[in-house]
């Protein structure tokens, strides 16, 4: 029996297209500004929506499972987010190691450099840009339980835990790094609005129109204060109520056969073997061929993702009969 949550799956899989995005607009040159507002404006959400999801399941299986086996959950959390984030980290480490001394790529970040240099940088995901997501993701499960009689109570608790981990996240990591650390205390708030999504689930599916118009309104609104006052947290406010809508949308509209449900199943897949290897091979191809830089990112995006998400369907990962690699 297939349990696959469609709305869940759909913004996976609009979030993954987006991190492909993000990471692709990281090899090409400088755009225009208008173009580089309109796509920050845009990608704010990719790497919250993946933190938002594990929120709403969460929560989903303390209201379900009873007594809930959270040394399981942990076990199984490890199996599925620190493995592959250690087989692919010493991948990538390897690949590039052969890369250096082959002398194709010439900035030295593995070949004669010290143990402890290059374990740092694996850490903080300069090798392998993306790979802090796991362990960020495990760390806030982790934290998940600690808080738990606060962020899984009434609606109040989960609203008064979510103004505790902006103020945290403001106060230990203001600038967000690539360590996993920094990231799960970026990361927790998003977290906290999967939670109170599911509490109130029934709710805004009997409003979904109001409730998304609302959003988007507010959305809206906060984009436009975050442009007049940079210093202000109107920023925060759009990335929250912009998340907050597009789950609502797929909530509303999604379907289990659509488009961006079937890239959700693939998202682990994609997320592991999108870069840095074959994101760096299409732009070298495309870099050589396209000069203007919002064609050059726009290829190099849409063919990574492409590729990316063929390989997925390819390759399937297992440890212990549990999938690591291949459907989410």
């Amino acid at each position: 029996m297939d349990h696959r949550l469609s709305h869940l799956d759909a913004l996976r899989g609009f979030a993954i297209v987006l991190v492909v995005g993000i990471h692709a607009r990281g090899y090409v040159g400088p755009l225009s500004t208008p173009a580089d507002r309109v796509w920050a404006a845009v990608a704010t959400v990719a790497v919250p929506a993946f933190f938002l999801c594990d929120g709403y399941l969460f929560a989903r299986a303390q209201g379900r499972l009873n007594p809930f086996n959270y040394p399981a959950y942990l076990g199984k959390s490890a199996r599925r987010l620190l493995v592959p984030w250690l087989i692919f980290s010493l991948l990538y480490l390897a690949l590039r190691a052969a890369a250096e001394a082959a002398g194709v790529l010439h900035d030295r970040m593995v070949v004669g450099r010290p143990a402890s240099a290059v374990a740092r940088d694996l850490y903080e995901s300069r090798i392998a840009m993306q790979m802090y997501f796991l362990p960020s993701l495990f760390l806030i499960r982790a934290l998940a339980f600690a808080v738990r009689p606060i962020s899984l109570g009434p609606g109040w608790g989960v609203a008064l835990a979510f103004a505790a981990s902006v103020a945290l996240r403001k106060t230990l990591a203001p600038t967000l790094g690539s360590d996993p650390v920094t990231n799960a205390l970026g990361g927790f708030q998003y977290y906290l609005i999967g939670v109170f999504l599911f509490k109130y689930e029934p709710f805004i599916k009997d409003h979904a129109w109001g409730v998304f118009a609302s959003l988007s309104l507010s959305a809206a609104t906060a984009l436009a204060w975050s442009e007049a006052f940079p210093p202000t947290h109107a920023r925060l406010v759009y990335q929250c109520t912009y998340l907050a809508a597009a789950y609502v949308f797929c909530l509303t509209f999604a379907r289990a056969g659509g488009p961006l449900a079937r890239v959700g199943r693939r998202t682990m897949g994609v997320y592991l073997l999108h870069g840095p290897v074959l994101l760096k091979v299409v732009d070298t191809a495309v870099s050589a061929r396209v000069r203007n830089p919002i064609t050059a990112f726009l290829v190099v995006w849409a063919v990574t993702f492409a590729a990316s998400l063929a390989l997925a369907r390819a390759v399937t990962l297992t440890r212990g009969g549990r999938v690591l690699l291949g459907e989410a």
